[in-house]
């Protein structure tokens, strides 16, 4: 059996029409108009050979020096989707697989594979989760169990790891170096994060050239659905993991609907080439709280048409979690 996980990256949030939200709210299949299956109130999201059922979209801006040819700040976005499949276990009925996959949603003009760097900091499991939180809900909550001090401690950390390191170093090694202490030394200012059980943290590179790609045309010619704003990003695969959980719905509500933070850290190479001393200075750290949203066009028409009922979906069993960008994950066992 494999252990539940949760998702740790690093992003601001998105919100339609090419603005931006507050941090703690989060943009749905709404926002992205989702196709719905025919005849159901069922999201049908089709990326690439991914069939997702809910998502849940943010966004970070990433300062303009980070990708020199940009006229200012680039606004990045993140999706969460959860694979719409059963996922059960056939030899345990009782048992349920859910696969949570993150896409980062990118102007055409950024080209993930140039020397600027950035990674992603991820958790494999979703670390918090609200029982009393409705399923639809744009509220993100992940915030609330990472104060100030928190944070300013994590931000203090991610500096001081990648301080270690020669900006021109290899962003997977880079990215897998930090994790792993960042592992070894979360900050005891984080409880949120350090009472989570054993949390194995892993990092993921999201630019240079082991950087993740968009699909080809031609893998995406089974898409229907581009879950990102605005629509003229590019949307690349980035990470996936599965979660295990059971019929029961307090090890299946978290699975599918627990929340987890984001950081993203990026810098640049700056005058670094040559100098053998350079080291990262003053990384940009970004975090966002994500988590998929139970709700699309359909389901929203039916709560006007008739606000006295619940709406019931079919239950969406798969849920899952750089420049030189990177990511991390926290995951738990």
């Amino acid at each position: 059996m494999q252990p539940v996980s949760h998702l740790l990256l690093f992003p601001c949030l998105l919100l339609f029409s090419l603005s931006f939200s507050s941090a703690n709210e989060l943009l749905s299949c709404v926002e992205v108009n989702c196709p719905i299956a025919e005849g159901s109130a069922i999201t049908d999201c089709r990326v690439v050979n991914q069939t997702l059922g809910d998502v849940g979209l943010a966004s970070i801006p990433v300062p303009s020096e980070i990708f020199g040819n940009q006229d200012g700040d680039v606004n990045l976005t993140w999706t969460v989707g959860i694979d719409h499949y059963n996922g059960i276990d056939p030899d345990d009925r009782n048992q349920r697989y859910i696969e949570r996959l993150y896409y980062l949603g990118t102007p055409p003009s950024v080209n993930l594979t140039a020397d600027d760097l950035g990674m992603t900091l991820e958790d494999n499991n979703n670390i918090f989760y609200d029982f009393s939180l409705p399923a639809d809900s744009s509220t993100s909550y992940c915030g609330n169990y990472l104060d100030d001090t928190c944070m300013s401690a994590l931000n203090s950390k991610f500096s001081e790891l990648a301080g270690e390191h020669h900006p021109g170093g290899p962003e997977t090694d880079i990215c897998s170096s930090i994790a792993s202490d960042l592992q070894a030394n979360l900050p005891s200012s984080c409880p949120g994060l350090t009472s989570a059980r054993s949390t194995i943290v892993r990092g993921v590179s999201l630019t240079g050239s082991h950087a993740p790609s968009p699909p080809t045309e031609a893998q995406n010619s089974t898409s229907n659905c581009h879950p990102t704003l605005p629509k003229s990003n590019d949307l690349t695969r980035v990470f996936a993991y599965n979660i295990s959980a059971s019929a029961y719905v307090n090890e299946t509500g978290p699975a599918v609907l627990g929340e987890t933070p984001v950081w993203s850290v990026f810098w640049s190479k700056g005058q670094s080439e040559g100098n053998d001393d350079a080291r990262i200075e003053n990384p940009s750290v970004r975090m966002v709280c994500l988590r998929p949203l139970e709700k699309n066009v359909a389901t929203e028409m039916n709560k006007v048409e008739n606000a006295a009922s619940t709406l019931v979906l079919s239950s969406v069993w798969g849920v899952v979690i750089s420049v030189s960008m990177m990511m991390f994950l926290f995951e738990m066992f």
